[in-house]
Order: C-alpha cells, then structure tokens, then sequence
C-alpha cells in the first residue's frame, strides 16, 4: 500500500514538472542570450542585463510566462553622419528618447555596409549622455561610394524595460516652448528689498522633471554688470517657479532657457524687464 502511495506521488510530481507547476519559467532551449548576447556584427546587440532587439516579451525566451514585461517602453534611435569638427573627424551623431525625455546611459554600436558587401560591419560604439546623445568617429574618410550606416541601441532591464532600436533617418527633434510671466511687479517696477516671482509654463508637459535655468542679468548704461542663472526642475504640470530678491537698484532682465537634447530642440525665451527703485 505503501509504495502505491509513494509511486502516486511521483507520478503527479512529474506530471507537474512536465507542465511546468510550480516552477519558474523555462529558458528557451539550452542557453538563451536574452540578456547574455555578446554584440554580433549585422545583429543585435545585447549583454549584462539588456535585452535583444526584437524581442517583444519574456515569452520569447521565458517560456511559460503568459504577460509580457511590465512597463515596456519603445524608444526612438536616430542616426547622423557627416563631418565633425572643422572637417577634421568624420563622425556619427546619434539620438535616443522617448517622446520628450532622452535616455542617457545607454550602448549605442553604429555599423556600416558598403555597396556590395554582404552584411554589416561593427564600425564604433558609444554611450548615451543625459541629453540622449552619442558623438561617435565611425565614418571611413573618404566615404567608400553607396555605402550606407546604422545605429543599434541596446535595450534596458529597467524598470522600466527599455527595448533595444534600430535607427531611423535623422529628423530636426520637436520644438518646445516657455511662457515666463513676472508677479510682484507695478508698472514693470519693484521696489528694493521686495521679491519678484517667476513663472515659467512649459508646452508640452511631457517636460516634467527636466530641468531648465533661470538667467538674471543687471544692466547699467547698456551693458550688463553682473548675472546669475538658477537651475530648477519643471513639475508634472509642466511648470516652474522661483522668487529673486535683489540687492541692488538697477534694471534687470529675466529669461528663462533649457538646452537641446537628443528629444527636442533647445528654447531661450524673451527677456522680460522690470526696474528695481
């Protein structure tokens, strides 16, 4: 009776074990190379916790599992050859965001293929900064006749998962926008030792957490005598503020600016002006 029970338990253990009951989920066959990969040339680069190009979900390689990755997000790689400085480096500028926020951090392997080649070539690798961008020497001088390139981006474990691109042809980034307004003011004047409030209305929103400047400048008889920028971070309405006080009489000018980025062009506003009494 005893071994009755004790071959019942068995076979139900492997009737679990052959559906996959209790147990995490499987590599796909023996050895997958979804965060493994070393970079192949004319493949997808992947390695230390990044993901394949092309793969769509863990299912892929995790069998078993019936949801994708949580929080997966597609990037935008874009790709820029010519010259570099003064002519002297042929180069690669490429560009990495989301709609709206760069994504800094990132491998990025730029390849080529001439004309009659068969495949592509592992021409020069790179990481992303804050602003998305990659500045890259890969171009050969002179640029063999319809030989053409491509940017490879590695993917992110995340959270949350960024999914590895393949690069599209360069394009001018969207413009973005400020509205500074001043409050403290009467009649564009303001009296010594008083504040004056700066608001400053982002478009689009999709600009909270980036962090932009406000540049303070004293004039005198035309020419400015001193200035101050003060860094501050735009809020999930897309706004942000900051109050000055000035020390000395004078005119002053306010605007406020943030620098391009692989995601949108850069944009300084219109000074506004007031006179300190």
């Amino acid at each position: 009776m005893r071994s009755k029970i004790v071959l019942a338990v068995v076979l139900c253990l492997v009737a679990a074990a052959a559906l996959g009951i209790g147990a995490p989920p499987a590599l796909a066959a023996s050895g997958c190379t979804c965060h493994t990969a070393v970079p192949p040339t004319g493949g997808a680069p992947a390695a230390g916790g990044f993901l394949v190009a092309g793969v769509t979900d863990c299912t892929t390689c995790h069998k078993g599992m019936t949801v994708p990755h949580p929080e997966l997000v597609e990037p935008t790689l874009t790709l820029k050859t010519g010259i570099g400085f003064m002519g002297l480096r042929p180069n690669a500028l490429v560009g990495l965001f989301l709609p709206f926020k760069p994504l800094g951090g990132v491998t990025v392997y730029v390849q080529g293929k001439a004309a009659d080649a068969p495949g592509w070539t592992d021409l020069d690798q790179g990481t992303t900064n804050i602003d998305g961008q990659a500045y890259t020497g890969t171009v050969p001088a002179p640029v063999p006749a319809g030989m053409t390139f491509r940017a490879i981006s590695q993917g992110r474990a995340g959270p949350p998962v960024v999914k590895p691109a393949f690069s599209v042809p360069w394009a001018e980034p969207p413009a973005i926008s400020a509205v500074l307004r001043l409050r403290g003011l009467t009649n564009y004047k303001l009296r010594l030792g008083r504040t004056v409030t700066c608001k400053a209305t982002w478009t689009p929103t999709d600009l909270a957490g980036q962090r932009t400047h406000f540049r303070f400048q004293r004039w005198v008889h035309g020419d400015e005598v001193s200035g101050n920028s003060w860094v501050r971070t735009i809020n999930a309405d897309g706004v942000m503020t900051y109050k000055f006080r000035p020390r000395v009489r004078g005119l002053y000018s306010v605007f406020v600016g943030m620098g391009g980025t692989a995601a949108f062009q850069g944009f300084q506003s219109e000074p506004r002006r007031f006179r300190v009494k």
